[in-house]
């Protein structure tokens, strides 16, 4: 699986410490210079929707956050182009020793899943999905909005890519958002990479400073947008859970399984 760690090419001391994390576990990797929105006039969403972004955040984007959401879609892209899972990891990342052991189980059980956090998830988990001895992979009712290590296939980049054609959030928002692109979060337990000393001092997106809402329209506004989406990750997590259900039944059903297929009730008759 393919290790990709967005970084910005002026990030020396980052940059030393992700090559010094990973080359002592063997684990090649390739840095991707993360997109400055300063520098390049390329469109990578359609439009910014300045109002939905302050629904989300309260505040207004700013440039390195921009720039940050694009450098993530642009290997959501390069995921569906090399059509095979791949991880990503930010240059403030600190990986642990269970990352080489935890790469070798997502190849072999992560990859129908799509979207993998592995690092670390403090929220209520769902049922595990699949299980070797070291790890799970838990089904996520609420993600802990972060982007800083994941493991991504092909279908979950097709679905962020096609759900993010307007800026309306970050990226670590963005993917918390299931009711918008429709993919199912997961989570690897333990965790195999924690937010280093970097990442807890880290200015380099810049300061985000929420705006005062002095009108009393915007604060319920935005408590009644709040209040919707929360509804409409209940609804996301019962119709998973109904689909699960059903899959299960099914799976019961089919021959051989000591139970009657509904298929075969029908072609008996």
């Amino acid at each position: 699986m393919r290790i990709f760690v967005i970084s910005l090419r002026t990030q020396v001391e980052r940059r030393q410490a992700m090559r010094t994390q990973l080359e002592r576990l063997n684990l090649r990797f390739t840095f991707f210079d993360t997109i400055d929105m300063r520098q390049t006039k390329t469109k990578y969403f359609r439009a910014l929707d300045l109002h939905q972004f302050q629904l989300n955040t309260g505040r207004f984007p700013l440039t390195n956050e921009v720039g940050c959401f694009a450098s993530h879609l642009t290997l959501w892209r390069t995921c569906i182009t090399l059509g095979e899972p791949i991880i990503i990891l930010e240059d403030d990342a600190c990986v642990e020793d269970g990352f080489s052991d935890a790469i070798l189980f997502l190849e072999r059980k992560g990859g129908d899943l799509g979207f993998v956090s592995l690092e670390e998830n403090r929220l209520r988990l769902g049922c595990a999905e699949a299980r070797s001895r070291s790890f799970a992979l838990h089904y996520c009712p609420k993600y802990s909005r972060r982007a800083m290590a994941y493991a991504i296939a092909p279908t979950a980049a097709h679905r962020f890519v096609e759900a993010s054609r307007y800026l309306t959030a970050p990226v670590d928002r963005f993917i918390e958002e299931v009711w918008v692109h429709k993919q199912p979060l997961y989570q690897l337990s333990p965790h195999v990479v924690s937010a280093g000393e970097i990442a807890m001092n880290s200015t380099t997106i810049g300061l985000r400073r929420r705006l005062r809402c002095r009108r009393l329209s915007s604060r319920c506004e935005r408590a009644l947008y709040n209040g919707r989406n929360n509804v409409r990750r209940v609804l996301f997590n019962l119709i998973y859970r109904a689909r699960k259900l059903g899959a299960l039944r099914q799976s019961k059903c089919l021959p051989g399984s000591g139970h009657v297929s509904v298929a075969g009730r029908g072609g008996s008759r």
